[in-house]
């Protein structure tokens, strides 16, 4: 008995077509879309049609020039999660879904859990790699933890404290990387928090990042909101 042909297989020259054109324009009428793809009206219409009942076609959506809208710089955003159960995937992908100026998101394996392409207002024109003022190497440090395989060695951060007799702390922080940071000087800190007992406790989970508050993420609303705070200030000093 022959197997049932995937719907990859049954898209013939034709349909690539009518899928390439609409592809790069949704709102094409179907006697445009017939011309372009070199057929009459009726046979591309009965096509277009089974290519949405078939799901080939889901659905069709307007692409929004975000340049225009005022964000104009993109960035891609590595972001790592210190849990990874179901509960905890739910809660960050609701939280993502939350933030405007999330256009998508990916969960995804190796170094990193998502993949996160952001829009921003934070800079009047796309960064390019001239911008780029420093740069540095892909090879990672890691600390020798006596693996035998060095792919099993960790590729998380290890803390050394040594405050010989009741004496000064010293702290020494091996690995890390930049999405981890937040954790890692959280932790830091609660290590060296005995030597320290008024030190308060860890505080920023749930605090945005310097400049990561500006409400809509548009600065010069927030830059005329302070001139109007501290408007006996010189414009110049703020």
């Amino acid at each position: 008995m022959a197997s049932k042909r995937s719907p990859v297989e049954e898209l013939d020259q034709l349909d690539r077509r009518i899928l390439s054109a609409l592809s790069e324009n949704g709102r094409l009428t179907t006697s445009a879309l017939a011309e372009q793809v070199g057929l009459s009206t009726s046979p591309c219409w009965t096509r277009v049609k089974r290519l949405e009942e078939t799901g080939a076609i889901e659905k069709y959506v307007a692409v929004l020039n975000h340049g225009n809208l005022g964000y104009n710089n993109v960035a891609f955003v590595e972001i790592t999660l210190d849990k990874h159960d179901d509960k905890a995937l739910e809660r960050f992908g609701g939280a993502l879904s939350r933030i405007p100026e999330v256009m998508e998101a990916y969960l995804v394996t190796g170094d990193y859990d998502y993949l996160i392409k952001v829009v921003n207002r934070y800079f009047k024109r796309q960064l390019t790699a001239q911008d780029v003022v420093y740069s540095f190497s892909g090879v990672r440090p890691l600390y020798d933890d006596n693996a035998d395989n060095p792919s099993a060695v960790t590729r998380d951060y290890i803390f050394e404290l040594d405050a010989p007799n009741g004496g000064a702390p010293l702290l020494s922080v091996f690995g890390g990387k930049i999405t981890t940071f937040r954790k890692l000087s959280e932790h830091a800190l609660e290590k060296i928090q005995p030597f320290f007992p008024t030190m308060k406790k860890a505080w920023t989970a749930k605090i945005p990042l310097p400049g990561g508050d500006l409400p809509n993420a548009d600065f010069e609303q927030f830059l005329s909101d302070l001139h109007a705070e501290f408007s006996p200030l010189r414009p110049q000093l703020i």
